[in-house]
């Protein structure tokens, strides 16, 4: 499985955050917070593009810029997100992620139920709009018209079922205001599919190393660094592949 009608028809909110947005998965939301605090990027605007029905990387930025979209592609994903900007009742909790970026930030290991709320508000006074999206598209947004100072994106263009990885590159690349940022995190050869609660979605073109660095500068970006999350086997094959990248872009 997948395709857009896929996921939509069979992706569960609460089986993804249970299994993919647990602590041990903090590699992500963690380089965006040493990303922003250190200055390596900076903006007013960002965007978290394709953003699944999660908060952790809204935890770790929200301090060091001024508005924040999230763009998801499920619907039940972006009620999931939107539920929880609404502060409503059984929503998924996010207070372990909030807990690490608080700590993270007062460089302190003390972290209060008012510091916790403090930040909870400041997350949802900084998320100015949950919207749909689809990177297959030219304008990912469409209809809507913007570009962003930053762009973090978590294992999604190589997700994408139709058109091909560089277009969806070069479409992701619309989005990014020039001078500005691209930070990606993306599943690395040989990965070919994963688990979300019983259901299994492909992953239909997961890209090279080199690959994805030329598919990014042909987009117009200049690679400012890179990463690398060597991945063990997982015993209950939620997923297959061995490798996770990062790689932080600036938009010429």
């Amino acid at each position: 499985m997948s395709s857009k009608e896929d996921y939509e028809r069979y992706f569960v909110p609460q089986d993804y955050v249970k299994e993919w947005a647990g602590l041990d998965m903090s590699f992500y939301p963690d380089a965006l917070h040493r990303l922003f605090s250190t200055g390596v990027v900076k903006g007013d605007t960002y965007l978290e593009y394709g953003a699944g029905p999660v908060f952790h990387s809204v935890a770790a930025v929200c301090p060091f810029v001024k508005e924040i979209t999230m763009a998801e592609m499920v619907p039940q994903n972006r009620h999931a997100l939107t539920r929880w900007l609404d502060d409503e009742k059984d929503v998924i909790n996010w207070d372990d992620y909030i807990c690490r970026y608080v700590r993270l930030d007062a460089k302190s290991t003390e972290v209060t139920e008012a510091s916790i709320d403090i930040r909870k508000t400041l997350m949802r006074s900084k998320v100015k709009n949950v919207i749909a999206c689809d990177a297959i598209l030219p304008n990912p947004l469409t209809p809507i018209e913007a570009t962003f100072d930053v762009v973090g994106t978590s294992l999604t263009i190589e997700c994408a079922l139709g058109s091909t990885y560089r277009e969806r590159i070069k479409n992701a690349s619309n989005l990014v205001k020039s001078g500005g940022y691209f930070i990606q995190f993306v599943a690395g050869a040989p990965a070919t599919e994963w688990r979300c609660g019983n259901t299994f979605f492909k992953c239909p073109e997961v890209q090279t190393f080199d690959d994805c660095l030329v598919a990014l500068n042909e987009a117009g970006f200049n690679v400012l660094e890179t990463d690398c999350l060597k991945l063990p086997p997982y015993e209950d094959y939620k997923y297959d592949g061995k490798e996770m990248l990062l790689i932080v872009c600036r938009k010429i």
